[in-house]
């Protein structure tokens, strides 16, 4: 490919240190400083380095003669905290190469930034941010590039329309090669062309860490680099490429290999020694480890197990350990066969030795993962949580469920790991744990044990029907589920002002307000209205539905829910406009606070309009919310009561909801979805009930939308997710300020 261009008549050079990020010269310096705007180059090239000066000056020296004009690419260097005076290396060349150019000389733009945080994927996220090329080009600092590999990778781009490209990677021996040294070895020092020809890379295949590229956008869209997978001084795994294109095939993403994109990777004399190769190969172990384990659904992976589990979990990889040492290893040096047939089977031996560690060290303590945090979801049996875990899973994070119990071995696993949280538990509703006196002082010391060991705690009150019950078994559950927001560093809450809503100022201070998400088309299919009514066996010419939830009340609350429907019926009969209105009645459950409601059952059997269900069946929701017009929640004046989810279902379904003035219904619904009433007044309840037929409503094609629980469930679980991260932000400070 030839490109025509123009010379550039000025050189331009931004050398620039930050500590945790980049930055580039902005357009307002450039024009103050008299120099013309520059186009935004089509390739960034990017080189992080760590202790390599003479190998990067070689480096620059060949990307300053590309057959590219340079107008066309930008050179973005990282020093990833050298102590060999690199940074300072580069400015005295790039300030040399200046002074020395002529006037007519393309143009030259290079910068030059400092990441003291150790490690190549923050080094290539610091390059991320201050890109501002089309195409990212990561190269290593020890390859010297071809004079038309850009011109090469452009045309490549253009022909293949590719997301990105892989160059092809050729070995510069700076000694000679050893005879013992076959072809199969010589991956291990950097060789990549798995064809002679372009071709787009089949799923099993990777780029190669020292040459490929990647578009900008495609780039961000995937999350940058993963820094518990980077390479890093004492820890030279090598997981980043094969991550980045697991993730970025997980996107649809086109991945090409391109042979004309050539560098050479330098291989110096000290590494073409027997230690070298078998060090290499102990760390490829350790890297496919990471590899599988970034790439695995990690709700078994997270959840830890015993020693003994471990043990068991390890014993194939160290079977295949033995049969190399003792065996395979042994019968080659009895047989006196090559050199390089012996190097390989103790390249093999290292290798698993690298697996078997790794794995070990994974079942004792989870790696800290940036973008990811843990999360142990602690529930009941009897709550129905798969959306909200659906949800944290669509978000790659690590969320492992648990029934009432914290295993030990997921509080030692995700502890603290210097200094950094990584690990949370989450009790959802807690007052719905049933469980004896012993079995909650364990799980009281597991959360002080979690506290100790650097483990958020968060606990989310989405009400519960043991607030506005009475009695000693409610008064136990309330006082347990207290106790528990005393213990957690965040209460998530569906109320809006949680300091009219918490007594105790140590819980509202912690509090924090989450929008509770719609939930339309959580459930199956639901049928008609007639048809859900011939099944309940209610009245063909009944033309409203009131439905009151009586196991989430006490039997006082819907004495009071009957007696305020009676009185509902005697208003409209008397009222000739109304006469003809027939409303119905359902009862559903049983009330919370008794075993045997006869006392309801006596006053439905004089009432034929009222229906009662004592049975409730959660696979029968569908059928009661298409024969429902209105949700009625008679509630007495109790200020902790209230179970949002249920309004907020039956809302989603086009149900007006019937709710008292309390705290948890403020600001749930839209007026037209809500009628609020004083609790515990019967005049109030009967005259919402009234209006409740008036309220009749359809949700618009962008209410449906919002409300849909795919859509409403991902866009909670983002929220969550930032409200867990800030957590583990403030307990990761909080415990680097304790250090002495």
């Amino acid at each position: 490919m030839t490109i025509h261009h123009s010379l550039a008549h000025s050189t331009h050079i931004s050398i620039r240190t930050r500590s945790t990020g980049a930055f580039r010269t902005s357009s307002r310096e450039l024009a103050q400083s008299g120099q013309p705007m520059l186009k935004p180059p089509r390739f960034s090239v990017v080189i992080c380095t760590y202790n390599r000066r003479n190998m990067m000056l070689a480096l620059l020296a060949g990307l300053r003669r590309q057959s590219l004009p340079c107008k066309y690419f930008e050179v973005i260097v990282v020093d990833n905290g050298s102590v060999d005076g690199t940074f300072n290396a580069l400015q005295t060349y790039l300030s040399t190469d200046v002074l020395h150019r002529h006037a007519s000389e393309e143009q030259w733009r290079v910068q030059c930034l400092l990441e003291k945080r150790n490690g190549l994927a923050y080094a290539r996220n610091t390059a991320l941010m201050a890109a501002c090329g089309e195409v990212l080009v990561f190269l290593d600092d020890d390859v010297l590039v071809d004079r038309y590999f850009l011109e090469h990778l452009w045309r490549a781009y253009e022909e293949t329309g590719a997301d990105a490209i892989g160059g092809r990677v050729d070995l510069h021996w700076e000694s000679p090669r050893p005879y013992w040294l076959n072809d199969d070895l010589l991956e291990v020092f950097g060789y990549y062309m798995p064809f002679r020809s372009r071709t787009r890379l089949p799923e099993a295949l990777n780029f190669s860490n020292s040459c490929f590229s990647v578009k900008r956008t495609a780039l961000q869209r995937v999350g940058g680099f993963s820094p518990f997978l980077t390479k890093r001084l004492h820890n030279p795994v090598n997981v980043e490429t094969v991550d980045l294109c697991r993730r970025l095939r997980e996107q649809q993403y086109a991945l090409w290999y391109e042979p004309s994109a050539l560098v050479l990777h330098r291989v110096s004399r000290a590494r073409l020694s027997r230690p070298f190769l078998v060090g290499r190969a102990y760390w490829q172990g350790r890297s496919d480890i990471l590899a599988h384990y970034a790439a695995a659904k990690y709700t078994h992976d997270t959840a830890g197990g015993s020693f003994l589990q471990t043990l068991f979990s390890l014993w194939p990889e160290v079977k295949i350990w033995l049969q190399i040492a003792f065996a395979h290893r042994l019968l080659l040096a009895l047989a006196r066969k090559p050199t390089s047939e012996r190097l390989i089977a103790a390249m093999a031996q290292a290798h698993s030795w690298g697996r078997i560690q790794q794995q070990f060290v994974l079942s004792n303590h989870a790696p800290a993962i940036l973008h990811t945090p843990f999360i142990l979801f602690v529930q009941s049996p009897a709550l129905d949580t798969r959306w909200p875990i659906q949800a944290l899973d669509k978000q790659d994070m690590r969320c492992t469920t648990s029934i009432a119990h914290i295993p030990l071995s997921w509080i030692w696993r995700h502890r603290a790991y210097q200094e950094t949280a990584i690990g949370i538990i989450h009790l959802y509703q807690p007052g719905s744990l049933s469980l004896r006196w012993w079995r909650r002082w364990q799980l009281f010391f597991t959360l002080w044990l979690a506290r100790k060991l650097g483990i958020g705690i968060v606990s989310t009150d989405a009400g519960g029907s043991w607030h506005n019950a009475r009695g000693l078994q409610f008064a136990a559950r309330r006082a347990f589920e207290n106790k528990i927001f005393d213990t957690s560093h965040l209460v998530l809450t569906f109320t809006r002002h949680a300091e009219r809503f918490y007594q105790k100022q140590s819980w509202w201070t912690r509090a924090t307000y989450l929008p509770h998400p719609g939930m339309l088309g959580i459930l199956p299919e639901i049928s008609d209205t007639t048809t859900a009514r011939q099944q309940l066996g209610i009245q063909a010419d009944a033309n409203y539905v009131y439905l009151c939830p009586a196991f989430l009340h006490t039997e006082r609350e819907v004495i009071q829910c009957m007696e305020a429907f009676s009185k509902l019926r005697i208003q409209l009969l008397k009222s000739e406009e109304h006469a003809s209105f027939n409303p119905q009645l359902l009862l559903v459950g049983t009330p919370v606070d008794k075993k045997q409601p006869l006392k309801l059952l006596k006053r439905a059997a004089l009432n034929s309009s009222i229906h009662v269900f004592l049975e409730y069946q959660p696979d029968e929701l569908a059928t009661y919310i298409a024969a429902t017009n209105a949700l009625v929640l008679p509630y007495i004046t109790v200020q902790m009561a209230g179970v949002p989810e249920l309004a907020m279902l039956f809302y989603s379904y086009e149900c007006v909801i019937i709710s008292p003035n309390l705290p948890r219904f403020h600001g749930l619904l839209p007026h037209h979805g809500g009628i609020l009433y004083t609790p515990g007044n019967q005049a109030s309840l009967v005259q919402a009930m009234l209006l409740a037929p008036r309220r009749a409503f359809r949700h618009t094609e962008e209410e449906a939308e919002l409300l849909h629980h795919q859509y409403a469930w991902e866009n909670y679980s983002l929220l969550l997710l930032d409200t867990y991260k800030t957590l583990l932000s403030g307990l990761t400070k909080r415990r680097s300020q304790a250090l002495p």
